[in-house]
């Protein structure tokens, strides 16, 4: 006797697996319906829906108050190199878990609104999230910043090479958000300026 076992969605056979084991279901297996007791029933295989795809990525508690959901992100596949596609953050775990060297992380899902053909479920993938816009600013890294008191207020500042033979100039910088590693300029420096280390003593 033969029985038509029909999947709940429409898809794609991504996996054939007996649950989390490497062994397919074979003719003349006996398998488990989900509904006959309290036991799940037998996996028999996996349908995934391609046409709409997701990943989950983790969001460091440092970062965590600058996103939110709906925001837009680019994606890289490790798999598809020189290659980004567009995403936005479908959800945001309201609590944290702890992830590496101690500091608490988000569980994000990132939805993907590019689709292509060479993308597979599975494939190992990073976000790089827009969290503000800084048009007309100067990049510089962040470690050429230095902050100093000023007229009893905290001010970021740097020194830019000046003519030959004159001592390098220092400059106070209005500054826009970092990522960790750049940090955006809005007033101070122009593109083409050369920022030297601080002077001993100074």
């Amino acid at each position: 006797q033969t029985a038509e076992i029909r999947s709940p969605i429409s898809g794609v056979v991504i996996d054939r697996k007996t649950g989390d084991s490497d062994r397919k279901v074979e003719p003349g297996d006996r398998i488990r319906d989900s509904l006959s007791g309290f036991a799940s029933g037998t996996v028999l295989m996996k349908v995934a829906q391609l046409d709409r795809l997701f990943f989950d990525v983790e969001i460091n508690e440092m970062d965590a108050p600058r996103v939110h959901r709906g925001q837009a992100c680019e994606v890289k596949v490790d798999a598809l190199p020189g290659r980004s596609f567009r995403g936005r953050l479908a959800r945001i775990s309201p609590s944290g878990t702890p992830g590496k060297k101690g500091i608490f992380v988000f569980p994000t899902e990132v939805a993907l609104q590019e689709l292509d053909e060479s993308l597979r479920p599975g494939m190992t993938a990073r976000a790089r999230i827009v969290v503000d816009l800084c048009e007309g600013c100067v990049k510089l890294p962040l470690m050429r910043l230095f902050t100093e008191t000023c007229s009893g207020k905290k001010v970021s500042a740097v020194y830019v090479a000046a003519a030959a033979g004159k001592a390098p100039e220092r400059r106070v910088l209005t500054t826009q958000s970092n990522d960790g590693e750049f940090v955006g300029i809005r007033d101070g420096l122009k593109e083409g300026d050369k920022v030297v280390q601080r002077p001993e003593g100074r």
